[in-house]
């Protein structure tokens, strides 16, 4: 079975570089891209995601959940020191955009459940 990672990001560039690397790491992983909250939440609604991999600034995390409500919702923060941030999201566990080797083990983990 094919899993579904929904990654939003206002940054086209980082958003593509990131799904070529999620598309590396996980390659039984289909990766679906978003720019926007609105397009985010209308491919979750259509694409049912297993998790969702978002910038920080680019969507609300409760918007979301309501598509996506068994979804694990992964935060990519821009400060590692930000875990009052992370926990007022109330995200499913934040990674900092400087350290995207912890991202791995964290999506490995949301898509083996």
């Amino acid at each position: 079975m094919l899993s579904r990672i929904l990654l939003i990001d206002h940054h086209r560039d980082l958003r593509k570089s990131l799904s070529k690397w999620l598309e590396a790491k996980f390659p039984f992983t289909q990766v679906i891209e978003a720019g926007s909250q609105h397009e985010a939440i209308d491919l979750a609604q259509k694409n049912a995601p297993n998790v969702v991999v978002m910038d920080s600034y680019t969507s609300r995390v409760d918007d979301l959940r309501a598509a996506v409500p068994t979804a694990p919702i992964v935060i990519l923060m821009n400060y590692e020191d930000d875990d009052d941030n992370c926990n007022a999201l109330m995200a499913s566990a934040c990674v900092s955009k400087n350290a995207l080797t912890d991202l791995q083990p964290a999506l490995a983990a949301f898509l083996a459940n």
